[in-house]
C-alpha cells in the first residue's frame, strides 16, 4: 500500500511515517510538509491512501492568502480540489483528515465530518490508530473493475 502523508509539522509527521514504516515494512510511506508539494505529488502519482492535515499555512494556488478561509480548512480545500478534478490519478482515493480540533465551529469542517465519517484522527496521533482508519478506508473505497470482452464462439 502506498500512501502520502501531509502535515505542517515537519517533525510530527516524519516521525509518524517512521514508525509506521518501521511496523508495517510492506508499506509505502511517503510525506510532504506544504501544499503546494502535496498537490505536485497528488496529480503526478497514483496513492492507495492520503493523509490530510486539515489547518495548513496558506498557499495561493489552494486558497489565497487574502481568503478568510487562509490556514483554517486549507486541507478542506484541497480534498476538495481532488475529488472535483476527474483527471487528477487520486480521485477516488480515500482520504483520512487529521485535526486538532474535533468540533464543527466551521461548517466546512463539519460537512467534512459528515461526508468522511470516520476517517478523522485527532491529534496527537496514535500510530496504530491512524494506520488502522487508513486501512479500513481503502477497504471501503470503490474499486474499478475493468471490463472483460468475451469472445463469440463459434
Amino acid at each position: 500500500m502506498k500512501v502520502l502523508m501531509v502535515d505542517d509539522d515537519r517533525y510530527e509527521i516524519q516521525a509518524l511515517v517512521d514508525i509506521l514504516a518501521v511496523r508495517h515494512p510492506k508499506d509505502e510511506f511517503e510525506s510532504t510538509f506544504n501544499l503546494r508539494e502535496a498537490r505536485n505529488q497528488i496529480w503526478s502519482k497514483k496513492y492507495d491512501a492520503i493523509v490530510l492535515d486539515i489547518i495548513m499555512p496558506p498557499n495561493d494556488e489552494i486558497v489565497p492568502r487574502t481568503s478568510h478561509e487562509a490556514g483554517l480548512i486549507s486541507g478542506l480545500r484541497l480534498m476538495d480540489m481532488i475529488r472535483r478534478d476527474r483527471k487528477c490519478p487520486n480521485n477516488r482515493t480515500p482520504i483520512t483528515l487529521l485535526t486538532a480540533s474535533m468540533s464543527d465551529e466551521h461548517p466546512r469542517l463539519k460537512l467534512a465530518r459528515r461526508e468522511l465519517g470516520k476517517n478523522f484522527v485527532q491529534k496527537p496521533i496514535h500510530p496504530d490508530l491512524l494506520y488502522d482508519v487508513i486501512m479500513k478506508s481503502v477497504k471501503k473505497a470503490p474499486v474499478a473493475v475493468p471490463r472483460i470482452r468475451r469472445r463469440k464462439t463459434q
